[in-house]
């Protein structure tokens, strides 16, 4: 039998109908690969507290578990068990029981980290920088993805707009992923302040849709005219759905990114730190690191360079001044 990973389902954006379809199934159920979530536990389903995070009930007995969070950059239907079979990974390496968390923003991620309830987590590039800024989050690697350590923001519209850039969307629906979003909020927001263009007023209308897969999937499906999303869940999405492809276009896009990186509390000890890392750089180097690692669409984990976050920082702190009263 594999390692045990305990799932936090309350508070998350995993849906109410897939919590109980595990509950009422049986105490654990199997997935595949040997893989196990606990499920014979008191789950708290009363509304959060403070940071809305979720309790439960863990034997005295158990050693504490190494806690993976996972901000929903794609929307949580569909990331589910590749993270889980990653947090499964680190614990057999570890040597220790495994817990993943899943948020429905990557501010909750983040409230996380800064409370230390989490140990390593997959968070966007701009969450990570106001992390670092705000309670010291560390980058520990980044995803080589497609043979590149970088990505883009990409304006996408439907096939049949006339718009050729972002500014061609003034007073139309427009759609946003999240606030702490790179790509998907930052990004565009920076640009119409360089062209001197109110955000707040430039759209008809905004939303949060929360994730990038499900920004594409709004302009597709055209109830937005417009979206800023992650280059690369685009184009997966647009390599294995021909619909999607031949259903939206790319009008505008942005600079080079250091790809989102995998980052650790700033009171992580040296010594796991140091493990932490031998493991994920050398998952690739063994068949099971390299199946889990494609389900994830990575190459492997490569030691990050804190440096490739500068221009994001940079687009921080002048948007961040730009919103100040």
């Amino acid at each position: 039998m594999g390692h045990t990973v305990k799932l936090f389902l309350v508070g998350g954006g995993i849906t109410l109908l897939l919590l109980l379809t595990y509950i009422l199934l049986a105490p654990v159920v199997a997935i595949s690969g040997g893989l196990t979530i606990s499920v014979n536990q008191r789950v708290d389903l009363s509304p959060p507290v403070d940071s809305g995070l979720v309790q439960t009930v863990e034997p005295d007995s158990e050693p504490t578990p190494f806690r993976v969070a996972v901000a929903p950059v794609v929307s949580p239907e569909r990331t589910l068990e590749p993270y889980l079979h990653f947090a499964d990974y680190l614990g057999g390496h570890l040597g220790i029981p495994a817990l993943m968390r899943q948020r429905r923003t990557y501010a909750e991620v983040n409230e996380l980290l800064r409370h230390e309830l989490c140990d390593l987590a997959f968070v966007c590039t701009y969450a990570f920088v106001r992390g670092e800024q705000d309670f010291g989050l560390v980058p520990l690697v980044i995803p080589r993805i497609n043979g590149a350590v970088s990505y883009q923001a990409y304006i996408i519209v439907p096939a049949g707009s006339s718009a050729t850039s972002l500014l061609d969307l003034r007073g139309l629906r427009f759609a946003y992923v999240d606030l702490m979003s790179n790509t998907g909020w930052l990004y565009p927001v920076a640009w119409l302040q360089e062209q001197g263009l109110d955000r707040q007023t430039f759209f008809g209308e905004t939303r949060f849709t929360g994730s990038h897969d499900l920004s594409v999937e709004a302009v597709f499906q055209g109830r937005v005219d417009g979206a800023s999303v992650h280059s690369i869940v685009y184009d997966r999405m647009a390599g294995e759905d021909e619909a999607v492809a031949r259903g939206t276009r790319v009008i505008q896009k942005s600079p080079r990114y250091g790809m989102p990186p995998l980052v650790v509390p700033a009171c992580m000890d040296a010594e796991t730190r140091a493990r932490l890392l031998v493991i994920l750089t050398g998952m690739h180097e063994d068949r099971k690191g390299r199946g889990i690692l494609a389900e994830l669409g990575f190459d492997r984990f490569e030691v990050v360079d804190p440096s490739v976050y500068d221009s994001v920082r940079a687009t921080v702190a002048e948007v961040e001044t730009g919103l100040a009263p």
